[in-house]
């Protein structure tokens, strides 16, 4: 009863619910026009194939979201990941202090620069395996903050999903389903504790922070070799971790992949 053109005779941002019979309605239609915007809302509590709802295209439709683009959050950059995302099927729309997002991701082929965020890459790594077919990833120039990428990979690799990559080519493969085990022990954060390990760097007593593990893959921890260089002085008690402050004298270092340590860093050169 209810299919394309019947929906297009309908008033704009029309608000559609059906609790009756999920035949009435043409699924894949009342799909377009969710994302065209004829149809601004639908309330379904029956489908057209009640044993594989899971299939419906009503279900599969992407999801709206809305951010409050308040505090530092409108100072980071998106617009690269956002000119990537809208040519794969996503809408995304700026009003005021809102952030609009809508419509659906496709698979395909991605490309994205490496020196703005890793976030743009791990969000991609995480999204692209669920997507109904295969996709590959680019990432193009120099990369920053390999570490937090390596992290995203293992992470996947934990939840069963298997990507192939060469250098920083991925290849994904679609209808993926994450299956993480029963149980898994999330590690120290390298990044949090930063900043108590840079304050026992100007204590006299020290600081101790615990647990942290000193074999991790997490590029932050490359912070105890930085504080070594200015002076301070470190020890490692299994998962106990002490700075305490030594001869302290300046130092240059590279922190492009590890970008999170820089405002404790800073603010200890200082």
């Amino acid at each position: 009863l209810i299919k394309t053109n019947t929906l297009n005779r309908m008033k704009k941002s029309v608000r559609i619910i059906n609790c009756a019979r999920g035949g009435i309605i043409d699924e894949t239609a009342l799909a377009k026009a969710l994302e065209s915007g004829q149809v601004a809302q639908c309330a379904i509590d029956v489908y057209e194939d009640e044993k594989n709802v899971d299939k419906s295209p009503l279900i599969t439709f992407g999801k709206n979201a809305v951010f409050l683009m308040k505090g530092r959050l409108p100072e980071r950059p998106i617009s690269e990941l956002e000119h990537v995302l809208k040519k794969h099927g996503m809408k995304i729309e700026k009003r005021g202090d809102k952030l609009f997002c809508g419509g659906k991701l496709t698979y395909g082929e991605y490309k994205i620069p490496g020196d703005v965020s890793s976030q743009y890459i791990s969000a991609l790594l995480f999204a692209l395996p669920v997507l109904n077919g295969e996709s590959t990833l680019e990432v193009t120039g120099s990369v920053q903050s390999k570490d937090y990428i390596t992290l995203t990979e293992n992470a996947l690799k934990k939840a069963g999903v298997k990507i192939e990559k060469n250098g920083f080519f991925y290849k994904v493969k679609g209808d993926s389903e994450f299956s993480f085990p029963k149980s898994l022990t999330v590690e120290g954060d390298w990044s949090a504790a930063s900043a108590f390990l840079c304050m026992g760097a100007v204590s006299k007593g020290g600081i101790t922070v615990s647990p942290l593990d000193v074999l991790s893959i997490q590029g932050d921890k490359e912070l105890l070799e930085i504080l070594k260089k200015i002076g301070a002085t470190v020890s490692i008690n299994g998962e106990n971790v002490t700075v305490k402050r030594g001869k302290l004298t300046p130092v240059v270092v590279d922190v492009s992949d590890i970008p999170d340590v820089v405002p404790c860093l800073s603010a200890l050169l200082a």
